[in-house]
């Protein structure tokens, strides 16, 4: 019994122990920490008014400033659905049909969004100020308009593969990602703190708005490259292209166009699959595979055998290490045995200087210069000249190429890297290097930015001309740039000739990997002025469809259209010269023969007579299939050219239309399914006509006809 009452009375002490305990515990808090708990729970209220304050991203500008990416303001809505559930029904009802109609969502999906019980219910992002005034207007309750900035690219698609895009947070690729840090400024804050002991008071840190890209880009050259690429691109309907224009004497990048492209303000959509639908399994592919192939830039991310543009390359080696000289003779007889494998020329040249060996292109006359170099030295010289490396542009996603380990290398890679095969090299390692060639003798970093400035446009950083290193001489530079004008009035390159302006340049045309399937690389290298290069380009067509493929006819083109337009926008004047295109070699015995294939009947014709070569015509149609001698190659000036047509089933003999006045000539025309060329006129009657009379061609051909 006493144990009993020993016990409960233990009991009792510890619980009146407890509740003291508790007690001046609750005193304490009370008393000594109450004004710091009290502020603490006043905090947590009103941490919903703790807010980030969006820094605008910086713009990204051409050379001349003109914006080519933007933040606009736009805002994001936010309704609070506990507090726009306490409105009468009928409030509800009409604002829900209001909101549904200025915003542009279905009824039932804006009932779901209220439904969810939450102060802060984002609706829609990225509305235009004009919505927002019109939902202010109708006085729309319980909605909170946050101001945000979206990204704007000014003229969608333009240079999308070097600006590349961002999202809400960061950019993803391009000078968007590689600048990021410049451009994303910082972002404020706006939050409640307490002033002295017992004072709520709303403070802010202010964002730091991001600085602006000012690219070294020219907006002007850049829309006349993507021009010619499209229109090259909608004649040879390649699998990739590109053009890049550099100033050769500082590394800028001037325009860069490359096929596929994309819309930078919905570069999630697939805008054009043409390129893409050649890719092996294109059908089992990802949207992210897709999307990743349209977003690569192909002057930056891939790799390609140079071909005879390299041919530049190995004869300023040649000179600089006296391997050979300006005096130098070489005998070309159509190949060359390198430790019993034949290696092939695209022709017999005979015998040539070192100067005609490189306008003609001719492979024996590289692999000759390159065997007197010997292994080491070639090979010292490709790395010298950048290959196998990073440029060092400011770009993301750049690749080496692939070059021969020297200790691997046989006498077989080595003649045929003189020429340009067996080894990869990036577009812009190739631009960059041939540069070098030319402005006598500076490897340049090329780079895509000129200056970061803020919005007053104070200077933040300059990137300044980079000289990596010495490549040749200035001597050696003089002389291979003088060669390269040759190529184009005497050479290969005779498409890009234009008169009044001295061009120099060179073409290239790569069998791919495996050979003889058939796929080639064309492209060609142009540059201007020859005594002071202001601009030197560099046109790639990948896997030209519809027949030609040579470098001389598929890329050239494309290479003196952008030039004609850019050599006038850069207002470099056209001067006298005796230089002519008549593209006549060897005391005018010889002609360079063009690649009519897949051409029209009547313009090459038209062609052949005005260079004075004699034609005959083989089959019907209105296209030319085929050739003999095939083009780009040396002909004597009185070989006959065979022309191979190509037509449908149902063939339409030319009529005889000598002697017809104007009108006469255009019903007979009319009544035989032909068209009459533009530029034909002249006079009252027709003294001459291409095709002949006889000539069967299809239906809708145009027919040619000289009046007087």
């Amino acid at each position: 019994m006493v144990d009993s009452k020993s016990k409960i009375i233990s009991v009792g002490v510890i619980f009146t122990l407890i509740f003291f305990f508790l007690l001046c515990k609750v005193g304490y808090i009370q008393i000594v920490k109450g004004e710091e708990y009290q502020k603490m729970a006043i905090l947590q209220q009103v941490t919903k008014m703790d807010k980030e304050i969006k820094a605008v991203r910086g713009s990204i500008l051409d050379r001349n400033n003109y914006e080519l990416a933007i933040s606009r303001r736009v805002y994001d809505i936010v309704i609070d659905n506990i507090n726009f559930a306490r409105q009468k029904e009928d409030d509800k009802k009409e604002q829900i049909s209001k909101m549904s109609q200025i915003l542009d969502i279905p009824l039932e999906e804006i009932k779901e969004m209220i439904k969810q019980d939450t102060h802060y219910k984002v609706l829609k992002k990225n509305v235009t100020k004009e919505i927002v005034d019109k939902m202010r207007e109708d006085e729309l309750k319980n909605l909170i308009y946050e101001e945000a900035y979206k990204r704007k690219y000014v003229y969608g698609d333009f240079a999308s593969n070097i600006i590349g895009f961002a999202n809400e947070i960061t950019g993803l690729i391009g000078i968007e990602s590689q600048y990021d840090s410049y451009l994303k400024g910082t972002q404020g804050r706006k939050f409640i703190t307490f002033k002295g002991n017992d004072m709520l008071v709303q403070d802010q840190i202010e964002a730091k708005n991001g600085y602006n890209i000012v690219m070294s880009i020219d907006k002007n050259i850049q829309v006349i490259l993507e021009n010619k690429l499209k229109e090259a691109v909608d004649i040879h309907k390649p699998k990739n292209a590109s053009i890049i224009a550099m100033e050769p004497n500082t590394g800028e990048i001037l325009g860069l166009a490359t096929y596929p492209n994309f819309n930078l303000n919905d570069p999630m959509k697939l805008i054009d699959e043409q390129s893409i639908k050649k890719l092996e399994g294109y059908e089992d592919r990802s949207i992210e595979e897709k999307l990743n192939i349209l977003w690569r830039n192909y002057a930056i991310n891939d790799a390609y055998e140079p071909g005879s543009v390299f041919k530049a390359i190995t004869v300023a080696i040649g000179l600089e290490e006296i391997a050979t000289n300006v005096n130098d003779t070489f005998f070309c007889t159509g190949y060359k045995v390198v430790t019993g494998t034949k290696l092939e020329c695209d022709e017999t040249h005979g015998h040539e200087t070192l100067e005609e060996a490189l306008a003609n292109s001719c492979n024996v006359a590289m692999m000759d210069i390159a065997e007197r170099l010997g292994k080491e030295k070639f090979y010292y010289y490709q790395k010298l000249f950048g290959f196998g490396q990073f440029t060092g542009i400011d770009i993301n996603g750049e690749s080496r190429g692939m070059l021969h380990k020297v200790e691997n290398v046989v006498p077989t890679n080595l003649a045929t890297d003189s020429f340009g095969q067996g080894f990869t090299v990036t577009p812009i390692q190739m631009i960059t290097a041939f540069a070098s060639v030319i402005n006598g003798g500076n490897l340049m970093k090329p780079h895509l930015v000129s200056q970061i400035v803020d919005n007053d446009m104070n200077v933040i950083v300059q990137n300044n001309p980079v000289i990596v290193r010495k490549t040749i001489s200035k001597e050696t530079s003089d002389v291979v740039r003088m060669y390269l004008e040759k190529v184009v009035t005497e050479g290969t390159g005779s498409k890009v000739y234009m008169e009044g302006y001295r061009i120099g340049g060179k073409t290239g045309t790569s069998e791919k990997l495996p050979r003889g399937n058939h796929k080639y690389v064309a492209s060609f290298m142009a540059f201007a002025p020859v005594d002071n290069p202001k601009i030197i380009l560099l046109v790639i067509v990948d896997e030209p469809s519809g027949g030609s493929y040579y470098g001389g006819t598929v890329a050239a083109p494309t290479a003196k259209n952008c030039l004609e337009e850019i050599l006038k926008y850069m207002v470099i004047p056209k001067v006298e010269s005796d230089i002519t295109t008549t593209k006549v070699k060897l005391n005018n015995q010889m002609l360079m023969l063009s690649d009519y294939t897949g051409q029209a009947i009547v313009d090459v014709i038209m062609d052949l007579n005005k260079q004075g070569i004699k034609h005959k015509i083989v089959g019907s149609g209105s296209k030319v299939e085929n050739q003999v001698p095939k083009g780009n190659t040396l002909v004597p000036l009185d070989r006959e050219v065979l022309l191979y047509m190509q037509g449908g089933e149902s063939m339409i003999a030319v009529p005889n239309l000598i002697g017809k006045t104007y009108t006469e000539v255009t019903t007979i025309l009319t009544e035989n399914s032909l068209k009459l060329k533009e530029g034909s006129g002249g006079g009252k009657l027709a003294i001459e006509q291409i095709p002949a009379a006889g000539t069967k061609v299809d239906a809708d051909s145009e027919v040619y006809v000289k009046f007087r």
